[in-house]
């Protein structure tokens, strides 16, 4: 009759021949303590920059580089088209991370806010100018108006809209990559 091995025997079994990569583990857990870092000063008005700039400032050259690659990913994760004027804080503190990095990605995201506010003026101003054609034509001929197809006529433009905006924001994107060294 076989013994039954439990599960212990079995996880060391497989583990038996693994090594560690001690090195990759190190680099790995740097680029996690920059993006922990960025993190924290996105998300937390409690954190200052200066706060930011001396975490960074107590590591070796080669641990700094690596944060920084952590701060970079953030920074380059956290820019997407917005949904409201909320936005403005949070592009402000990734502008400050990106100076960190690059004086000239900090301007480049500064930049960026204002395109992005610009596309929050564009898309609203174009959802009034709608409603008011609708509300015009609503109230000039009520049976002829399809509120729907108003709506799919929106929502297509809209789409496009948005198109336009990503195309830009990806390859701005594309050149804060280059700057940041990503």
């Amino acid at each position: 009759m076989s013994r039954i091995k439990s599960a212990w025997e079995i996880a060391l079994e497989k583990t038996e021949g693994l090594e560690v990569d001690e090195a990759r583990l190190h680099t790995q857990g740097l680029v996690l303590e920059g993006k922990a870092l960025a993190g924290k000063y996105i998300n937390s008005i409690e954190m200052s920059l200066d706060e930011l700039k001396d975490a960074i400032s107590k590591a070796s050259p080669d641990d700094k580089a690596l944060m920084k690659s952590g701060l970079a990913e953030v920074v380059l994760s956290n820019i997407a088209l917005p949904s409201d004027l909320t936005f403005k804080m949070r592009f402000e503190r990734l502008a400050d991370v990106a100076r960190v990095l690059d004086g000239q990605a900090g301007d480049t995201m500064d930049r960026l806010t204002q395109f992005l506010s610009g596309y929050l003026e564009e898309k609203e101003n174009y959802v009034k100018s709608i409603e008011q054609q609708l509300t015009a034509a609503m109230r000039d001929n009520p049976d002829s108006v399809d509120p729907s197809k108003f709506s799919q006529i929106v929502q297509q433009n809209l789409k496009r809209l948005d198109a336009q905006y990503q195309s830009t924001l990806d390859s701005t994107k594309e050149s804060l990559k280059e700057l940041l060294g990503v």
